[in-house]
């Protein structure tokens, strides 16, 4: 007797499991669901979408029902080993992605820009995303592994017409992923990260290129000129849409040449004598060009990371616009859009200021890649700001990304050599302080210190600033931790609300001492 496959499972209850669960209830499925944690609250308005819910650790009896189900959704922060999975993919049972399954139930009129990489890929969906709704003003969506889960944004969609969704997406939620077709992609660059996870470094980038092969001809992608991860590892056949080119600096046409492949070369942009252009490759000839004094807003008025997440989001929205849509570019509403612009919680900015003391959270910074890059641009702006001496103390710590200490030593390494020259100090905290010290202590640096937590780092970093500001013009303490917030925070978001909450009470501690 053939059995009627009307059963779903979702593993992983967290906001993309729920949002899953939501939109495959509303479909008419069975929905099961699964997760690890046994003291897992699930919200009462999510409770009725499912038929069952198994918490911890289950029998086999229990797993052995998922022979049955019609497929299986997996959740970003799952592991991909998992027993579960494991299991089902030994009956047969397809594995699939939180965002393939929500994708699956998407009718064939909507628009999707697919955002990935390893660094800025959150300010860059946004700031997308923000360029289009100014535009357009309705059925605009944003989410994926920003905010709001693809699924929920699929159950929204299930009655808009046309709907255009800008997506970031995860290596995690590209790795079991076999089918999403965007009509534009963006990878923002690939940098060592998440090698606790994937297999190796190259397993890693190939989960990240997977968003470009699932693309038609029609389809556009944009990748980074300057990005040596994703130029070496792109494989020329499999990729079908028009290739794009963004630069962190100017045009240069001797590289072009050198990655020019198999596809079409549609646009490139780049940042030429202190303007944003966009020139048509084939034509060569500038098609669109932002001066970069008609911007109000300092964060993208000077080389830094900012400024290298505009470049491609301008590329992705004059395609959308122009391109794909045949709608017109209105300059004021661009400029107001980035004149607007306030950095994401938790990505690089400046939280507060006590004298020659300038306090920057980037807990988001979660990988060594971006701590270089928070490091040179907080460098950037003292250099435009024309402050002549300047000093950072650097707060890093939490999980290294890597599957042995030695390769997060090289890697460490390697950004010790490019950034200690601007170090007044580092001060490293959390259950791995001592792996960040180490490869500094052989270059020399002054002052480095580890800690057991960010409290005493802070409390440190504030009394070493104190202590060395009369050899500065101003001092940078920056978080920027380098590696993952799980051995003591639940998020890099509350991560960053401590740091930023220390900061507030040692700002209002000295102005109350200063009253008095």
């Amino acid at each position: 007797m053939r059995v009627k496959k009307d059963s779903i499972g979702i593993l992983g209850l967290s906001k993309s499991g729920l949002g899953s669960a939501k939109l495959y209830h509303q479909l008419g499925f069975k929905v099961k669901g699964f997760d690890d944690n046994y003291n897992l609250y699930i919200p009462e308005e999510y409770r009725p979408y499912f038929n069952e819910i198994f918490l911890g650790k289950q029998p086999q009896y229990v797993i052995n029902e998922i022979k049955n189900y019609r497929f299986l959704i997996v959740s970003p922060g799952v592991p991909f080993d998992h027993p579960i999975i494991e299991f089902a993919k030994s009956v047969n049972v397809p594995v699939i992605s939180e965002i393939e399954a929500a994708y699956k139930t998407l009718s064939k009129n909507k628009t999707i820009i697919g955002i990935t990489g390893t660094n800025g890929k959150s300010t860059v969906t946004t700031l997308i995303y923000k360029f289009i709704d100014s535009h357009l003003n309705k059925n605009v969506f944003i989410g994926g592994n920003i905010g709001y889960p693809f699924s929920e944004i699929c159950y929204e969609c299930s009655n808009v017409s046309n709907p255009t969704i800008v997506l970031e997406i995860s290596s995690f939620q590209l790795k079991m992923t076999n089918n999403i077709r965007p009509h534009i992609s963006v990878i923002t660059n690939i940098k060592p990260d998440h090698l606790d996870r994937h297999q190796n470094m190259q397993d890693y980038i190939q989960s990240k290129l997977k968003l470009l092969y699932f693309q038609l001809k029609k389809d556009f992608c944009i990748i980074n000129a300057n990005d040596y991860n994703t130029i070496k590892s792109l494989d020329k056949n499999r990729l079908k849409s028009t290739i794009n080119y963004f630069f962190n600096g100017p045009f240069d046409e001797e590289s072009i040449k050198q990655l020019k492949n198999n596809s079409e070369i549609g646009y490139v942009a780049s940042i030429d004598a202190n303007q944003i252009n966009i020139k048509n490759y084939k034509k060569s000839n500038v098609v669109f060009s932002l001066p970069l004094n008609k911007i109000s807003n300092e964060i993208f008025r000077y080389d830094g990371i900012y400024l290298e997440n505009l470049v491609p989001s301008l590329l992705a929205f004059f395609i959308y616009s122009r391109v794909i849509k045949k709608i017109e570019i209105d300059m004021r509403k661009v400029i107001e859009v980035i004149d607007n612009f306030v950095p994401l919680d938790y990505r690089l900015r400046l939280v507060g200021k006590l004298g020659k003391i300038q306090f920057y959270n980037d807990s988001k910074a979660t990988n060594l890649a971006a701590t270089r890059s928070s490091v040179f641009t907080v460098k950037r702006l003292f250099n435009v700001n024309k402050v002549n001496r300047y000093g950072i103390i650097l707060l890093v710590g939490g999980v290294p990304k890597y599957t042995n200490r030695e390769e997060f030593w090289k890697e460490l390494d390697e950004l010790g050599v490019d950034i200690y020259k601007d170090l007044v100090g580092l001060i490293s905290f959390g259950k791995y302080s001592d792996l960040f010290i180490n490869p500094f202590a052989k270059l020399g640096l002054k002052y480095m210190y580890a800690f057991d937590d960010l409290e005493k780092a802070f409390g440190k970093a504030v009394d070493l600033a104190f202590q060395e500001q009369d050899y500065y013009d101003a001092i940078a303490i920056l978080l920027a931790p380098g590696g993952a917030s799980f051995d003591q925070f639940q998020s890099a978001e509350e991560r960053g609300k401590l740091f930023e909450k220390l900061t507030e009470s040692l700002i209002l501690q000295k102005d109350v001492i200063n009253i008095r």
